[in-house]
């Protein structure tokens, strides 16, 4: 064992100690921060985490150090990396964990490079920041629930992709101009439905539960669907997006779209109000005795299928949905007697 006075002298960033890191909030490697990230290079994305979840700050020294061993970082497992960045998204400020990663250029390291082209995307005059900010914001705002942070970092990853120039007149908008005095005003017509698939390929690349990833692609999918539907709550769209979504996706997509309206920057008393008005419309619904999935009809396949006298296959499959469709416009349709009527016309 080398004696206290041959060992070699501490490099020079190293700190006066654990507990003096401790009492600063300060997260460190101990000694070498580059031997440290080679020894591990998950270490670097460690740091980044243990910064959000415990409210610290990563020393300089260290943090210098990540960009350096980032192709250490590429070698760790999918998985490793995914119970990181979970740990990370449900802490208590988990937009400066993603800005960290922008500045140490981790992103693509940690399997989001899809995050990168947010960063500068302009959008229009309903936004104060651009898709990066927005979606930061929106990070920050929705419950510290796995599923609903996965979604809000992901749920504009399509703009990048569908983002186009508004139209000359553009009648939504109350303008006749396709550009705002910063320049032009974009659009991003289904990038609900193009990040959905997005988010899709990125939570399988970091080896998500078919479970987990479903949950998350679907609130991606659905999370434009509240603006539309609380300008008109009709009954029969209102039963099908509920059919659509299901009872257990309701109040995360509720808490998405009222945080994605809040992450705009803009004023949104007005669409809080149309929302609670959706939500009113979304429980009385809820508590009618009407069926909100197949399941809930009054008569099965074989019913169906002694109805038509045919035998098991798709063209079942096909009037089950024909049927679910009617009895989502009127519910009164759900019948022994009417359903049945029903099948034999479908």
């Amino acid at each position: 064992m080398r004696s206290r006075s041959t060992r070699r002298p501490e490099p020079s960033w190293t700190r006066s100690g654990g507990r003096d890191d401790i009492a600063h909030r300060i997260i460190g490697a101990v000694g070498n921060p580059h031997l440290r990230f080679t020894e591990d290079g998950l270490r670097c994305l460690r740091a980044v985490r243990f910064m959000v979840t415990l409210g610290f700050d990563i020393c300089e020294e260290t943090k210098a150090a990540i960009p350096a061993h980032l192709d250490v970082l590429r070698k760790v497992s999918a998985e490793r990396i995914r119970d990181e960045l979970c740990k990370m998204l449900v802490g208590p400020e988990p937009s400066r964990g993603i800005r960290t990663m922008v500045e140490c250029f981790m992103l693509e390291a940690v399997g989001l490079p899809e995050i990168i082209p947010l960063i500068g995307q302009t959008q229009n005059r309903w936004h104060l920041w651009d898709v990066f900010e927005h979606t930061m914001a929106v990070l920050n705002l929705v419950p510290p629930v796995l599923p609903l942070r996965w979604a809000a970092l992901l749920h504009d990853v399509g703009k990048p992709k569908t983002a186009t120039i508004a139209a000359v007149t553009d009648k939504f908008m109350g303008s006749t101009r396709g550009w705002n005095k910063d320049g032009p005003e974009f659009r991003f017509f289904d990038h609900d439905t193009v990040g959905a698939e997005i988010a899709d390929a990125m939570l399988q690349r970091l080896k998500f539960s078919n479970e987990d990833r479903e949950r998350v692609v679907l609130l991606v999918r659905e999370h434009m669907v509240g603006f539309a539907l609380a300008a008109n709550p009709t009954g029969a769209a209102v039963r099908r997006f509920i059919k659509r979504v299901g009872k257990d996706n309701l109040d995360p997509l509720f808490d998405m779209f009222r945080c994605d309206a809040l992450g705009t920057g803009t004023r949104v008393k007005p669409f809080d109000d149309d929302l609670g008005k959706l939500r009113q419309v979304v429980d009385e619904e809820l508590a009618r005795p009407a069926p909100k999935n197949p399941s809930g009809l009054a008569i099965d396949g074989d019913a169906i299928m002694r109805a038509r006298s045919i035998k098991p296959g798709a063209e079942v499959g096909r009037i089950v949905k024909a049927l679910m469709e009617r009895v989502l416009d009127d519910p009164s349709l759900n019948t022994v007697e009417a359903l049945t009527a029903l099948a034999k016309e479908v």
